[in-house]
Protein backbone atom coordinates (compact mmCIF):
# COMPACT_ATOMS: atom_id res chain seq x y z
CA UNK A 1 0.00 0.00 0.00
CA UNK A 2 1.00 3.71 -0.07
CA UNK A 3 2.06 3.64 3.54
CA UNK A 4 3.63 0.20 3.73
CA UNK A 5 2.32 -3.33 3.98
CA UNK A 6 3.02 -6.91 4.86
CA UNK A 7 4.41 -9.94 3.06
CA UNK A 8 3.39 -13.57 3.53
CA UNK A 9 5.55 -16.52 2.47
CA UNK A 10 4.61 -20.13 1.83
CA UNK A 11 6.36 -23.08 0.27
CA UNK A 12 5.40 -26.11 -1.82
CA UNK A 13 6.99 -29.51 -1.17
CA UNK A 14 7.49 -31.86 -4.10
CA UNK A 15 4.52 -34.16 -4.42
CA UNK A 16 2.42 -32.38 -1.79
CA UNK A 17 0.35 -29.23 -1.19
CA UNK A 18 1.51 -25.92 0.22
CA UNK A 19 2.80 -25.44 3.73
CA UNK A 20 1.22 -23.07 6.26
CA UNK A 21 1.80 -19.35 5.68
CA UNK A 22 4.83 -17.92 7.46
CA UNK A 23 4.57 -15.00 9.90
CA UNK A 24 3.79 -11.59 8.44
CA UNK A 25 6.84 -9.43 7.65
CA UNK A 26 5.93 -5.77 7.93
CA UNK A 27 7.62 -3.04 5.91
CA UNK A 28 7.21 0.72 6.33
CA UNK A 29 7.58 3.37 3.62
CA UNK A 30 10.37 5.87 4.30
CA UNK A 31 12.04 8.68 2.43
CA UNK A 32 15.31 8.23 0.54
CA UNK A 33 17.34 9.04 3.66
CA UNK A 34 15.48 6.50 5.77
CA UNK A 35 13.27 9.01 7.62
CA UNK A 36 9.59 8.22 8.03
CA UNK A 37 7.23 10.21 5.81
CA UNK A 38 6.12 13.51 7.38
CA UNK A 39 2.47 14.40 8.11
CA UNK A 40 0.53 16.38 5.49
CA UNK A 41 -1.34 19.48 6.64
CA UNK A 42 -5.04 19.89 5.88
CA UNK A 43 -6.77 22.76 7.72
CA UNK A 44 -6.63 25.75 7.97
CA UNK A 45 -5.47 25.68 4.36
CA UNK A 46 -2.25 27.46 3.46
CA UNK A 47 -2.87 31.20 3.33
CA UNK A 48 -6.30 31.03 5.00
CA UNK A 49 -7.69 34.30 6.36
CA UNK A 50 -10.35 35.25 8.90
CA UNK A 51 -9.46 32.18 10.99
CA UNK A 52 -10.86 31.80 14.50
CA UNK A 53 -8.45 32.82 17.27
CA UNK A 54 -8.67 29.25 18.65
CA UNK A 55 -8.45 27.25 15.42
CA UNK A 56 -8.63 23.49 15.14
CA UNK A 57 -5.48 22.43 13.31
CA UNK A 58 -6.00 19.26 11.25
CA UNK A 59 -3.53 17.11 9.32
CA UNK A 60 -3.34 13.77 7.54
CA UNK A 61 -1.92 10.84 9.48
CA UNK A 62 1.50 9.72 8.31
CA UNK A 63 1.68 6.40 6.44
CA UNK A 64 3.31 4.44 9.23
CA UNK A 65 2.47 3.42 12.76
CA UNK A 66 2.19 6.62 14.81
CA UNK A 67 2.16 6.88 18.59
CA UNK A 68 1.78 10.68 18.83
CA UNK A 69 2.20 14.06 17.13
CA UNK A 70 3.80 17.39 18.00
CA UNK A 71 2.41 20.70 16.73
CA UNK A 72 4.05 24.12 16.73
CA UNK A 73 2.57 27.53 15.88
CA UNK A 74 4.80 30.59 15.51
CA UNK A 75 4.74 34.12 14.15
CA UNK A 76 7.93 33.66 12.12
CA UNK A 77 9.06 31.11 9.53
CA UNK A 78 12.15 30.18 11.56
CA UNK A 79 9.91 29.22 14.51
CA UNK A 80 11.95 31.28 16.96
CA UNK A 81 8.83 33.01 18.31
CA UNK A 82 6.66 29.99 19.13
CA UNK A 83 3.25 30.74 20.64
CA UNK A 84 1.91 27.16 20.76
CA UNK A 85 3.92 23.97 21.19
CA UNK A 86 2.15 20.75 22.18
CA UNK A 87 3.41 17.17 22.15
CA UNK A 88 1.89 13.75 22.83
CA UNK A 89 -1.16 14.47 20.66
CA UNK A 90 -2.91 11.20 19.84
CA UNK A 91 -5.50 12.41 17.33
CA UNK A 92 -4.90 14.07 13.96
CA UNK A 93 -6.17 17.43 15.25
CA UNK A 94 -5.63 19.87 18.10
CA UNK A 95 -7.18 23.17 19.19
CA UNK A 96 -4.71 25.91 19.98
CA UNK A 97 -4.69 28.27 22.92
CA UNK A 98 -6.17 31.74 22.18
CA UNK A 99 -4.20 33.62 19.51
CA UNK A 100 -4.13 37.33 18.69
CA UNK A 101 -6.52 39.00 16.29
CA UNK A 102 -5.37 40.14 12.85
CA UNK A 103 -2.09 38.22 13.09
CA UNK A 104 -0.35 35.93 10.62
CA UNK A 105 0.76 32.59 12.05
CA UNK A 106 2.72 29.63 10.70
CA UNK A 107 2.26 26.02 11.79
CA UNK A 108 3.83 22.61 11.34
CA UNK A 109 3.43 19.03 12.56
CA UNK A 110 5.83 16.23 13.42
CA UNK A 111 4.96 12.56 13.99
CA UNK A 112 6.47 10.09 16.42
CA UNK A 113 6.32 6.42 15.43
CA UNK A 114 6.03 3.40 17.63
CA UNK A 115 9.00 2.00 15.68
CA UNK A 116 11.44 4.80 16.42
CA UNK A 117 12.23 8.49 16.38
CA UNK A 118 10.27 11.43 14.92
CA UNK A 119 9.65 12.27 11.30
CA UNK A 120 10.92 15.44 9.74
CA UNK A 121 8.62 18.43 10.25
CA UNK A 122 5.78 18.76 7.77
CA UNK A 123 5.56 21.60 5.28
CA UNK A 124 4.95 24.99 6.91
CA UNK A 125 1.55 26.57 6.26
CA UNK A 126 0.30 30.00 7.24
CA UNK A 127 -3.04 31.47 8.29
CA UNK A 128 -4.26 34.87 9.49
CA UNK A 129 -6.69 35.26 12.37
CA UNK A 130 -9.95 37.23 12.33
CA UNK A 131 -9.58 40.83 11.25
CA UNK A 132 -11.81 43.00 13.45
CA UNK A 133 -13.25 46.06 11.74
CA UNK A 134 -12.89 49.13 13.99
CA UNK A 135 -14.19 52.34 12.47
CA UNK A 136 -13.31 55.85 13.63
CA UNK A 137 -16.68 57.61 13.66
CA UNK A 138 -15.45 61.04 14.76
CA UNK A 139 -12.07 62.74 14.79
CA UNK A 140 -13.13 64.93 17.71
CA UNK A 141 -11.17 64.28 20.90
CA UNK A 142 -13.42 63.04 23.74
CA UNK A 143 -13.06 64.52 27.22
CA UNK A 144 -13.10 61.12 28.93
CA UNK A 145 -13.05 57.37 28.38
CA UNK A 146 -16.47 55.83 27.79
CA UNK A 147 -18.15 52.62 26.67
CA UNK A 148 -21.68 52.69 25.24
CA UNK A 149 -24.36 50.03 25.34
CA UNK A 150 -24.32 47.91 22.21
CA UNK A 151 -27.02 48.26 19.59
CA UNK A 152 -29.16 46.46 18.69
CA UNK A 153 -29.66 44.55 21.91
CA UNK A 154 -30.76 41.74 21.89
CA UNK A 155 -28.99 40.90 18.62
CA UNK A 156 -28.61 38.08 16.10
CA UNK A 157 -25.84 37.62 15.16
CA UNK A 158 -24.32 41.10 14.76
CA UNK A 159 -24.23 44.14 17.01
CA UNK A 160 -22.19 47.35 17.26
CA UNK A 161 -20.25 48.72 20.21
CA UNK A 162 -18.98 52.29 20.54
CA UNK A 163 -16.22 53.61 22.80
CA UNK A 164 -14.29 56.85 23.28
CA UNK A 165 -10.60 57.50 23.90
CA UNK A 166 -9.49 60.93 25.19
CA UNK A 167 -5.83 60.03 24.57
CA UNK A 168 -3.77 57.59 22.55
CA UNK A 169 -3.86 54.31 24.45
CA UNK A 170 -4.05 50.54 24.17
CA UNK A 171 -7.56 49.11 24.07
CA UNK A 172 -8.67 45.68 25.25
CA UNK A 173 -12.24 44.67 24.44
CA UNK A 174 -13.31 41.11 25.23
CA UNK A 175 -16.49 39.07 25.58
CA UNK A 176 -17.20 36.75 28.52
CA UNK A 177 -19.91 34.25 29.36
CA UNK A 178 -21.77 34.29 32.69
CA UNK A 179 -19.17 31.92 34.17
CA UNK A 180 -16.53 34.58 33.64
CA UNK A 181 -14.82 32.66 30.85
CA UNK A 182 -13.42 34.71 27.96
CA UNK A 183 -15.09 33.58 24.73
CA UNK A 184 -13.87 36.28 22.32
CA UNK A 185 -11.17 38.93 22.06
CA UNK A 186 -12.38 41.78 19.87
CA UNK A 187 -9.60 44.35 20.30
CA UNK A 188 -6.07 44.17 21.68
CA UNK A 189 -4.09 47.07 20.22
CA UNK A 190 -3.35 50.80 20.45
CA UNK A 191 -5.56 53.57 19.00
CA UNK A 192 -5.37 57.34 18.74
CA UNK A 193 -7.73 59.62 20.66
CA UNK A 194 -11.16 59.58 18.94
CA UNK A 195 -14.62 58.01 18.93
CA UNK A 196 -14.78 54.45 17.59
CA UNK A 197 -17.30 51.79 16.64
CA UNK A 198 -16.76 48.05 16.27
CA UNK A 199 -19.09 45.43 14.81
CA UNK A 200 -19.26 42.14 16.70
CA UNK A 201 -20.40 39.02 14.82
CA UNK A 202 -21.19 36.20 17.27
CA UNK A 203 -21.18 33.58 14.51
CA UNK A 204 -17.46 34.11 13.90
CA UNK A 205 -16.80 32.88 17.44
CA UNK A 206 -19.31 30.02 17.47
CA UNK A 207 -21.41 31.49 20.28
CA UNK A 208 -24.87 30.17 21.16
CA UNK A 209 -27.88 32.09 22.46
CA UNK A 210 -27.48 33.56 25.93
CA UNK A 211 -26.41 36.49 28.06
CA UNK A 212 -22.82 37.67 27.70
CA UNK A 213 -20.70 40.51 29.02
CA UNK A 214 -18.29 42.71 27.10
CA UNK A 215 -15.43 44.28 29.01
CA UNK A 216 -13.53 47.41 27.95
CA UNK A 217 -10.15 48.32 29.46
CA UNK A 218 -7.85 51.22 28.51
CA UNK A 219 -5.31 53.26 30.53
CA UNK A 220 -6.74 52.28 33.90
CA UNK A 221 -10.37 52.74 32.81
CA UNK A 222 -12.46 49.55 32.93
CA UNK A 223 -16.15 49.10 32.26
CA UNK A 224 -18.34 46.04 31.67
CA UNK A 225 -21.81 45.80 30.09
CA UNK A 226 -24.22 42.96 29.37
CA UNK A 227 -25.75 42.04 26.04
CA UNK A 228 -28.05 39.28 24.81
CA UNK A 229 -27.49 37.00 21.83
CA UNK A 230 -30.86 35.65 20.71
CA UNK A 231 -30.81 33.19 17.82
Amino acid sequence: TDGGGGVLFTGFAVGSGPSFWDNVAVFIRTTADGMYVSPRLWSPYNGATDVNIRPNLIWYRTPHIVSSFRVQVATDSAFTNIVFDQSNIIKDTVQTTPLLLNTRYLWRVQAFGAEGGPTRWSDVWSFTTIVTSVEEISGDVPTSFSLEQNYPNPFNPKTKIRFALPEKSKVELSVYNLLGEKVATLIDREYDAAYYEIEFDANRYGLTSGVYMYRFHSSGFTQTKKFVLMK
